[in-house]
């Protein structure tokens, strides 16, 4: 969450998520590794290249093994699964057709 406060590893100080990383770069000089793309900071070149990937290259590289439907994250294919569920108890208001989430 971008609103939960981290302290600095190298000064008392507390930030959002979002702000210790001005913080870290003005503060204690970390170069921070950058988008070309969209100019999105990141303090890790490993959260950089991730970010990369499954916003500008679209690689989707994880696929389900029921539908063969691929995504970009493990996250994305855990969310997905529960379309697969069994267990479908919301019912649409408009189509009567269930789901396995209210969304």
């Amino acid at each position: 969450d971008m609103h939960i406060e981290k302290k600095c590893r190298r000064c008392v100080q507390k930030f959002t998520r979002k702000k210790i990383l001005f913080h870290m770069n003005e503060a204690h000089g970390v170069a921070m590794p950058t988008c070309g793309v969209c100019g999105l900071r990141t303090l890790k070149e490993s959260a950089l290249i991730r970010h990369q990937r499954n916003v500008h290259l679209n690689e989707k590289n994880i696929k389900c093994s029921i539908c063969e439907k691929r995504f970009y994250t493990q996250s994305n294919l855990k969310d997905h699964m529960i379309t697969h569920e069994q267990n479908k108890v919301f019912k649409c208001g408009d189509c009567s057709k269930c789901f396995a989430r209210k969304e």
